[in-house]
This record gives C-alpha cells, structure tokens and sequence, in this order.
C-alpha cells in the first residue's frame, strides 16, 4: 500500500469517528437539556415548596401566639354558691376570660400574615369534645396565589376552672324578706318607691327563720316577759345588751331619734309610730331589732342597717314625705304598705354573721380582688403538624 492510499485510508476512518461523535452527541443533547431542564425545575420546585412550608409554619406559630396571649370577655366573679361577688363599693367584680380556649369560643378569625413578601392565611375548624374541651384544626397556605403545600395543625384546648371566691353568701339577698304574706297595695310600682319593693321581695322559710331566731336564742315571749315601764317614745339610744321594752314609738308631733346601736339586741312588744300632725320621729337600726308587730303612719323616718325581723305584721300607711331607707334588710311574717309610700337605700341584705346563718342567698363581698392576677385561664393540649399536598 502506497502512502497516498495510507493517508486516504486514515482521513476515511477519522470522518467516520467524526460522523459517529455527531450523532450520537445529536441524540444525546436534546437529552441532557431535557435532563437540565427538569433539574432546573425540580430545584425550583423544591425550593417553593420549601418556602411555602416555612411560611405556612410561621404563621401557624404566630396565630398559636394570638391564641395563647387572647385577652377576651369580662365575666362575674362568682362566690360558693354561684352569687355574684361585689366589692366593698358595692360594685359587681369582674374576671377576664384568657387564653385559646376563649379565642375559640369567641370566633376570632385570625388576620392573614405577611411572610416574605407573600400572604398567608389560616383557617380555622372547631369541634367541640366537651362543655371544657375543643378541638381544632388550623391549616395556613398562600392566600395570595397558587398553593403548592398547606401546613396543618391539629390541637386540643381546655379552659381551667373557673376562679371562685370561697366563702358564699354573706348577706341574705334583698330588702324585704317575708314567711307568710306580701301586699303592695297597688297593681304596680309607684313613684317613690325607689327599691322596687313591688318585686324586689322574697320569701323566707320558716325553717330559716327558726334557725335565725334561736342563734339570736329567742324564745315566745309573754307579755310579763317585757319590761312595762321602758315604753320608748322620746329620743334614746340603746347601751350594750339585750333590752326588752313594751313599746318603741310616737304620735303627733314628736320628733325624737331612737337608736338602736350595733351592739345592741331589742325585743319590743310592738313598734307604732304615728297619728296626726308633723311626726318627725326617727328610727335607726344598726344592731337587731325584734318586734311582735311593727306599724308606720305619717312622717317617721326609719333607717336599717342592722337587721328588722317583725314576727307578725308589718304595716305601713298613709302618706308621708319620709323615706323607709332600708340599706341592709328586713323580716316579717306578714309584710303590707299601701299609698305612695317612699323606700330607698342601698338593700345589700342582712349580714349573715349578724343572725348566725352558715349560708345565705345574698352577695358576697371582698373589700380587695386583684382581677388582673386571677383570670379564668386556657391552655392548650397535644398539638400533632401535618403537611398536605395540594
């Protein structure tokens, strides 16, 4: 073989190597761009899902925050006995409901968030396992444009027991009490009536009423049991002690004060002001009063703060520009006031320390609550994540 026919040879083989890399480059590119291409998507993918994932995840934290750290409603700080609590001013406390539990019961919708630069809503379903206890599920995903992946959480809620004050009942709630009759002597309220005496009245118990008269160890008492001579109808003021006058009153136009002082227990045989003319007389009553009957005419003024029983008939007539003020309470058996009569005061009800009652129906009152350290609280329970493809 001559040279000429060595190097056509060798130029012949290396075109065929040369035709044979180009096509199997041909078919092989199109492949590896293809390949490239979808890596390229895939890492872009992966990286929004990735970024959707956090940012779904942060704000389900945040929205758990909003729902842990939830200051909601005001509701009555209760005693013992479920009566409302009030403080030294009268005031009825209040307690503030806290934490996730409320949050759902109050139905807040949580506002979406911002997480760079996209948006992020959570949705909220509730299930309610018991009157303590929900149940919900928060999923977050983008609200702002197509949604690759949601984060979801399930989570248990309980709220805490509700915060009480121990002791129940200090006062034998309202102004009138009666065992055996009631008569208002009109059809509805009248213009002076400023207690609402009309409705503002229960009924007492005789077993209660047992029980407050022997603490106070009452017994029937005959008449020779009272003193005949101690007929109260000028000013005075009961010392220390038990006291048993006939009679406590005045007619005409006397206008003297009795009192009847905190530390002092009367017994009267009967309790009578009135007549004709200008009565100025006054009554006052910081300790207890016990009287067989009790009856009011004309202008006397009459002022409770300590306890009032009658053990028969309360009655009160006539007119009168004098207010029966009553800002503890009072007791009859049988309770009548007929005309316009006027009746004020503050009828937080009797003390139930005062005539020796364990409970009482009445208000409970604390001179200091600090409201803002006792909240009724929530808290959450197991809280199980969860990633759904959308």
């Amino acid at each position: 073989m001559n040279m000429k026919t060595l190097l056509s040879s060798q130029y012949g083989g290396a075109l065929v190597t040369v035709l044979v890399v180009i096509v199997l480059f041909s078919i092989a590119a199109p492949m590896l761009v293809k390949v490239t291409v979808h890596s390229k998507n895939s890492i872009e993918t992966n990286v929004e899902t990735q970024e959707e994932f956090y940012r779904a995840e942060g704000a389900l934290r945040l929205v758990l925050h909003e729902m842990e750290s939830y200051r909601g409603n005001h509701v009555d700080l209760l005693d013992g006995n479920g009566n409302v609590v009030k403080d030294g001013a009268g005031n009825e406390i209040q307690i503030q409901q806290v934490g996730p539990y409320f949050y759902l019961q109050d139905g807040v919708i949580p506002s979406s968030k911002v997480i760079g630069e996209r948006t992020v809503k959570v949705d909220i379903t509730k299930i309610e396992i018991d009157s303590e206890t929900y149940k919900a599920t928060l999923k977050a995903n983008y609200a702002d444009g197509p949604s690759i992946v949601a984060r979801e959480l399930t989570v248990t809620v309980k709220k805490e027991q509700r915060p009480i004050i121990e002791q129940s009942g200090q006062f034998l709630s309202g102004p009138i009490r009666y065992t055996s009759s009631f008569e208002y002597g009109q059809n509805s309220r009248h213009t002076h009536d400023e207690l609402n005496v009309f409705e503002n009245n229960k009924v007492l118990s005789t077993i209660k009423l047992d029980e407050i008269l022997q603490y106070l160890n009452y017994t029937p008492t005959n008449a020779w049991n009272y003193n005949q001579n101690l007929k109260i109808s000028s000013s005075h003021t009961f010392s220390q002690g038990r006291h048993y006058p006939i009679s406590i009153g005045g007619t005409g136009n006397s206008t003297g004060t009795v009192r009847v002082p905190s530390n002092s227990i009367v017994f009267a045989k009967k309790v009578e002001y009135g007549g004709v003319g200008n009565n100025e007389d006054t009554l006052i009553i910081d300790g207890i009063l016990i009287a067989e009957d009790f009856s009011l005419a004309g202008n006397p003024r009459v002022e409770v703060n300590g306890a009032l029983i009658v053990l028969d008939q309360f009655s009160r007539t006539g007119g009168g520009n004098n207010d029966f003020v009553v800002n503890s309470g009072m007791i009859a058996k049988k309770f009548q006031t007929t005309g316009n009569q006027r009746y004020s005061g503050e009828a937080k009800g009797i003390s139930c320390s005062l005539i020796g009652l364990l409970q009482c129906d009445g208000p409970t009152t604390v001179d200091y609550f600090d409201a803002a350290a006792h909240p009724w609280s929530s808290s959450f329970g197991n809280i199980d994540y969860q990633t759904v493809r959308q």
